[in-house]
């Protein structure tokens, strides 16, 4: 049998796969004003508008409940109230559609189309914290394509509906890490690509509320993890490859740790790797690990190699069985496309705002 101390993945050293976390929170601070852009119907007497009517073209002033009952606002006006909110734009029947401004000294300022006193449209709206977002809505809710864009550098470019992240979209955190994908709920939720920046690696497989969840395949400069997560944990099944001292391992993990039957092949073999002399000398050996720890006095019995996984896990059997040549198709399989990720990641536009 081999040396455990031999395989990288097992031991606390720098070529051991990281779990990154992905736990910024990704929910933005931008909604559009709490209440409703309506026009008021009954002003109070320190509430004062100026209207453009196209009956008479002339400019009225309403202050009083009486004259704001009888007077039909049609074409450019003005309105401001007490608190210093005002609206600046197209009115129809005493009710803002087409352009305007409205602008708020609590929430920010909103500039693009109306219809019926509600942003429909295409249409910006800038928040006090100089967050913004640019792009479609419906019914005061950002729904459609856009941007939103935080002070701290975030960037989010894709769809929205209802007011939240749903869809495809690219987001581009303050730290300069990417993420692209699906989304649903303002969270990561389907297949996406996740960037490390600053470690030059990337996670590409399925997401849910945010985490790593599901199938994934993690690129780390030439080494490649491929395997199954769970809230962000290595959980399941998975192949290793690492570059770096030339070895593969094929085995199962438990939030994070190796945890049952692990195959390690060192393409790079010297008889340092053999230690039981009816083993071929192939650098190929199977161990047993609980916890990422061996377990003691476990002697591997090829020909019921089957006993040693449950009916879950006979599938991956095939991966067991496979020589070095065979697993390392599929890695050059997968890096083939590493250049074209990278790729799609730094040059994709998801809408058309995009400079």
């Amino acid at each position: 049998m081999g040396n455990a101390n031999s395989c990288s993945i097992c031991n606390n050293d720098s070529n051991k796969e990281k779990n990154i976390s992905l736990s910024r929170e990704i929910s933005h601070p931008i909604s559009l004003m709490e209440t409703p852009i309506k026009i008021e119907k009954n002003f109070d007497p320190n509430d004062y508008i100026f209207l453009t009517n196209t009956n008479n073209n002339s400019k009225n002033i309403i202050n009083n409940e009486s004259s704001a009952a009888t007077t039909l606002t049609e074409g450019f006006g003005i309105i401001k109230w007490r608190n210093n909110s005002f609206f600046k734009g197209n009115f129809h029947q005493n009710i803002s559609n087409g352009w305007g401004i409205y602008s708020h000294p609590y929430y920010g300022t909103y500039k693009g189309n109306f219809i019926n006193d509600e942003p429909n449209g295409y249409g910006i709206y800038i928040h006090v914290t100089n967050s913004n977002y640019e792009g479609e809505w419906n019914n005061e809710k950002q729904d459609g394509i856009g941007i939103e864009e935080w002070k701290d550098g975030a960037i989010y470019n894709g769809e929205f509906e209802n007011g939240k992240k749903k869809g495809i979209g690219k987001y581009k955190f303050q730290n300069n890490n990417y993420y692209l994908g699906e989304w649903e709920g303002n969270l990561m939720n389907g297949i996406g690509i996740y960037y490390y920046y600053n470690e030059d690696c990337f996670y590409l497989g399925e997401f849910l509320n945010g985490l790593k969840f599901g199938y994934g395949e993690y690129f780390y400069k030439e080494n490649l993890y491929i395997g199954y997560f769970k809230n962000n944990l290595q959980n399941g099944f998975f192949i290793y490859f690492n570059k770096i001292i030339k070895q593969i391992v094929v085995g199962f993990k438990l939030n994070g740790k190796i945890n049952g039957l692990c195959k390690i092949i060192n393409e790079n073999y010297s008889k340092k790797y053999i230690e039981n002399n009816n083993s071929e000398n192939n650098g190929e050996y199977f161990i047993f690990l609980n916890d990422g720890k061996k377990s003691k006095n476990f002697v591997f019995n090829e020909e019921k190699i089957e006993d040693y996984f449950d009916e879950n896990n006979k599938k991956f059997l095939i991966y067991f069985i496979k020589n070095k040549d065979d697993l390392n198709k599929e890695y050059y399989k997968r890096i083939k496309i590493k250049k074209e990720i990278e790729k799609l990641i730094f040059n994709s536009k998801c809408v058309c705002f995009c400079n």
